[in-house]
């Protein structure tokens, strides 16, 4: 039985938050897809436990929720202050 991690790069550009496919880690399970959310899509973005957070968004009429392991719960909080930051200011203007 296959678990469910893959090794994933997470970008943040402007307003857009790439999740992306690692170099590292190609396998045939792997999705090679890039998928790009707008921060005004972005429903919450919160830390489930020191280095895992729960980033939801809306797609089309459902919600999509990714949880992301970072590698130090540092990382963590640096994403989730970032793309809240975002999220306002987004909202305000």
């Amino acid at each position: 039985m296959f678990g469910g991690r893959q090794e994933r790069v997470l970008a943040i550009d402007g307003d857009v938050i790439y999740n992306m496919p690692s170099e590292n880690s190609r396998s045939f399970f792997d999705s090679p897809k890039t998928t790009t959310i707008k921060v005004d899509a972005v429903v919450s973005i919160e830390i489930r436990s020191p280095s895992v957070l729960k980033l939801v968004y809306r797609k089309e009429r459902d919600h999509k929720v990714y949880e992301l392991e970072t590698q130090t719960p540092e990382e963590a909080e640096d994403i989730v202050q970032r793309v809240s930051r975002l999220m306002t200011k987004s909202a305000s203007g």
